[in-house]
């Protein structure tokens, strides 16, 4: 038996339609720790920037500076606090200003002390004299030396907040020698001197003059 089924229109129920609106993501915030990173390292650049002048500064001092020591520590002072205003600001003014004033002083002064602060007697009656404000020495190494000539060598140093001696170059026109190796003397002995620590100071410039007699 066959059964014939016919099936009528079947009305299919509508599915609802909804506009989707795709919202923008904001761009996520730089985070803290990576905007301090830009800021330190802006303020490390600016920092290095103003030791280097700095260095430039001691470096064109005439050798009567160096032996003026009121002069001197004025000098140093400026710089000092040029460096410290350079950590807190990033324009190089507060360098730029002390530089200023410091070739003020130069064509005014007319102080003629000559006085050393730090002063200590080594061996061959070598006398080693340091500027770094507000510090003192823990170890200054006697140069033991084979060199022939005699002379003044004037170092630069650079110290950190733990008293080492982090950098060191020869300041031409404040020493008395271009001998060499009472030089190289100078500045290996100056690498291995040691300050009193001072945490606020990060890099600290000061000098470290060696005078010496010459062999006999």
């Amino acid at each position: 038996m066959l059964y014939s089924i016919k099936l009528g229109n079947v009305q299919k129920a509508e599915e609802p339609v909804y506009d989707i609106e795709y919202a923008e993501l904001e761009e996520l915030p730089i985070k803290e720790q990576e905007l301090a990173k830009i800021s330190s390292e802006k303020v490390d650049v600016e920092t290095n920037r103003a030791y280097n002048e700095a260095e430039k500064l001691l470096a064109e001092m005439s050798q009567e500076e160096f032996e003026t020591s009121e002069e001197m520590q004025k000098k140093m002072a400026e710089i000092d606090a040029a460096i410290e205003n350079s950590n807190a600001s990033t324009n190089g003014n507060g360098l730029r200003a002390a530089k200023k004033t410091s070739e003020k002083n130069k064509k005014t002064s007319t102080s003629k002390a000559k006085e050393n602060t730090g002063k200590k007697s080594a061996n061959r009656n070598t006398t080693i004299s340091y500027r770094l404000i507000n510090r003192n020495d823990l170890d200054l190494p006697n140069p033991v030396y084979t060199c022939e000539g005699s002379g003044k060598v004037v170092i630069n140093i650079v110290v950190d907040s733990l008293g080492r001696v982090v950098k060191t170059s020869y300041s031409e026109s404040a020493s008395t020698t271009t001998n060499g190796c009472l030089i190289d003397s100078a500045t290996e002995y100056a690498k291995q001197a040691r300050f009193t620590t001072k945490a606020t100071k990060k890099k600290q410039l000061g000098t470290i003059t060696y005078n010496f007699p010459g062999q006999y």
